[in-house]
């Protein structure tokens, strides 16, 4: 965390402290970002920087924790109890986040550098809160399945588990290739893709995957 000479520092010179840095590390990654570049950017001299962070992983740390916090605060539904399918909901976050995306570059793009390289020392560590992040988002939105709708003799846990699990799958799927940047048309077919993929889906759960029987 950083020292209390960083928080007696007004908080808009915090903001374009910390932004110099996510700039770096989203564009060149933790190995090959440069606290050189990143005092430059800032207006701040090296030794100074390091008055604030005890060292590059300390700093790294705290980027990744302000720019999650900051996604999480941008991300939040605040209608949420307004949504009566789950899907529906759950559609609506994807489209959040590709929004979130092309309006905040460079969070999104440090935010996929660790998601794609999760067995890196440095980023395996925040790895962890995305994990625990997406666990108690999902036990807050599975509400949103009302047991009276389901078929019967389906059971509520095991459907949750399901949609959770083909949710889960599809971002794992398109995690490791999603662009690098937003910015492109490349980004925009990207995520169309996705979406129409969920909806494939989601539909299969909605509706089952065998043709009802008719009747005689």
């Amino acid at each position: 965390m950083p020292s209390e000479q960083f928080w007696n520092l007004p908080p808009e010179k915090r903001s374009e402290i910390i932004q110099a840095c996510l700039a770096e590390f989203a564009e060149y990654g933790y190995d090959a970002a440069s606290t050189n570049r990143m005092v430059e950017r800032a207006g701040i001299s090296k030794g100074v920087l390091f008055k604030y962070f005890k060292d590059k992983e300390n700093l790294f740390h705290y980027v990744c924790h302000e720019t999650i916090q900051f996604w999480l605060d941008e991300l939040r539904i605040p209608d949420t109890e307004s949504y009566s399918d789950l899907f529906a909901l759950l559609k609506k976050v994807a489209i959040r986040k590709i929004e979130m995306s092309k309006r905040y570059p460079a969070a999104y793009r440090l935010l996929l550098r660790i998601t794609q390289n999760p067995e890196h020392p440095v980023y395996a560590k925040i790895v962890h809160t995305f994990d625990d992040i997406t666990q108690k988002y999902m036990a807050d939105v599975t509400r949103l399945l009302p047991q009276d709708k389901l078929r019967p003799g389906v059971d509520w846990s095991q459907a949750i588990t399901l949609v959770l699990w083909i949710s889960e799958g599809i971002q794992d799927k398109y995690l490791g290739t999603a662009p690098e940047t937003t910015d492109g048309e490349s980004f925009d077919a990207f995520c169309a893709q996705l979406l129409e993929e969920m909806d494939q889906y989601f539909a299969i759960l909605k509706h089952g995957i065998y043709r009802e029987e008719q009747e005689p």
